[in-house]
């Protein structure tokens, strides 16, 4: 293969590759699921590529990685109105209050998060959990609002009882950055619309498995 054709492939491949990791503006759908019903707030959408194949990792997480968690109690909720219930370190919202539950996750400078995985129970026919790895980033010195991204979601699809959800990056890391962000999981503890159904769902923790 000639240079010449080497360097257009490697450009077509980059173009591609940046395609797929292109930020969009989050439906009016997608706000309301996220717990983002102000429209002033800026957010945005990262369709990123789903692995080729099921989660390969081995039982111990896998060879020079490290685990962050956060447990059911560490959450907040979005407003003052959230109100949780259950026995420690799980929790679930009680009806009527608040469904929006958010936990920082401190990682260092340039760790690529490759897992997000929810530890949850849900016994709800009627409602889901719905989990989400959110940045929000701001220049140095920029007047304009900050910028909320949706890197990865997910939700427990009405699996009854004890249940894993895992947000698979494996194939496209998110790559911290300190300097101008910082990275939180929300959980919607009820179906966009819906309402906090009690015991029935359960959040009891969130594990980030990354690469320093």
């Amino acid at each position: 293969m000639s240079t010449r054709l080497k360097a257009i492939v490697m450009a077509v491949g980059c173009l591609a590759t940046s395609a797929a990791l292109a930020d969009r503006p989050a439906t009016q759908d997608e706000r309301l699921a996220a717990g983002f019903e102000d429209p002033s707030m800026s957010l945005m959408i990262r369709d990123l590529p789903l692995p080729a194949g099921p989660d390969s990792r081995a039982p111990d997480g896998g060879s020079g990685d490290e685990w962050l968690t956060r447990i059911g109690t560490a959450f907040q909720g979005r407003t003052g109105d959230f109100n949780f219930g259950g026995q420690a370190p799980s929790i679930a919202c009680t009806s009527g209050s608040e469904r929006f539950a958010s936990a920082n996750f401190d990682l260092p400078a340039g760790a690529a998060i490759k897992y997000v995985d929810l530890f949850a129970y849900d016994n709800s026919s009627s409602e889901n959990m719905l989990v989400f790895l959110i940045s929000v980033c701001q220049g140095t010195a920029d007047a304009d609002p900050p910028v909320s991204t949706i890197l990865a979601q997910s939700a427990t699809n009405a699996t009854p009882g004890d249940t894993l959800v895992t947000l698979n990056l494996s194939a496209t890391p998110i790559i911290v950055d300190r300097y101008s962000c910082r990275y939180m999981v929300r959980v919607n503890m009820a179906s966009p619309g819906g309402t906090c159904v009690g015991g029935s769902i359960f959040l009891d923790k969130v594990r980030i498995q990354y690469t320093p």
